[in-house]
């Protein structure tokens, strides 16, 4: 059942009068994890932010859940409020009663292996920590779709690879929708069940994935999926 609707989508930037989108089709299924690679200036940012609603469309019709949360690549956390704090600030902006937000809070604080965090200020964490931080966040609301805009890419090899695992456990215990963009194509094609490359504001081509879980980077399937992720880049594959 299509959870994100993408028909003929296009955006152009009235200050530049330059493309973000052009003629951009997809859907993405409830409960799937899906990825968007491509180079830089692709269009895939634009496509995650009006997928968000930071960004509007100028052509074409978008079909998406009212409520999304997003993580970002830096965490974006408060730095005044506490990792609790900053975990329950969307519960209360949405009028939460207060042993409500607090208890899911804490909740999608556990759930990230962050409880005795709780009361640390971003400072006080390390990069990985923060970005759970964001993480739990996002959840917190519980939204139907989380996105995530390159949520690994500053962290070290080690950190990543156990936020990946995080954010795959996740995904398969509260069959929540997740997008996200990525330039680490073994990690797109680790984590998703399709692909979506991007080039020059468009869809060039994508992958279904249709590999068990846990995926190891190194074994041979992976890396034949990742050489054809890599082919639709270079303009030598289309859909597979």
């Amino acid at each position: 059942m299509p959870e994100i609707i993408f028909d003929r989508v296009g955006k152009l930037f009235p200050s530049t009068g330059k493309p973000g989108l052009v003629d951009v089709s997809f859907t993405i299924n409830k409960g799937s994890f899906s990825s968007i690679v491509g180079a830089s200036g692709s269009g895939k940012t634009t496509t995650l932010r009006i997928i968000a609603g930071l960004e509007q469309e100028t052509s074409g019709h978008v079909v998406v859940p009212g409520r999304v949360g997003m993580v970002f690549q830096n965490a974006a956390l408060f730095p005044w409020a506490t990792a609790l704090e900053n975990v329950s600030f969307g519960l209360q902006m949405q009028g939460e009663k207060p042993v409500h937000v607090r208890a899911t809070a804490e909740k999608y604080l556990a759930m990230l292996g962050l409880s005795a965090q709780a009361h640390l200020y971003p400072r006080m964490l390390s990069g990985g920590q923060r970005q759970r931080v964001g993480i739990a966040r996002a959840l917190a609301i519980e939204p139907p779709v989380l996105l995530l805009d390159e949520p690994f890419s500053a962290l070290d090899e080690e950190v990543r690879l156990e936020l990946c695992h995080d954010v795959l456990r996740i995904w398969q215990e509260t069959g929540i929708t997740v997008v996200m963009i990525s330039h680490q194509l073994d990690e797109a094609v680790a984590l998703s069940q399709k692909v979506f490359v991007m080039k020059q504001f468009s869809v060039a081509g994508t992958c279904d994935i249709n590999l068990p879980y846990p995926r190891h980077p190194h074994a041979p399937e992976v890396v034949a999926l990742v050489d054809h992720v890599r082919s639709i880049y270079r303009g030598e594959g289309n859909t597979v």
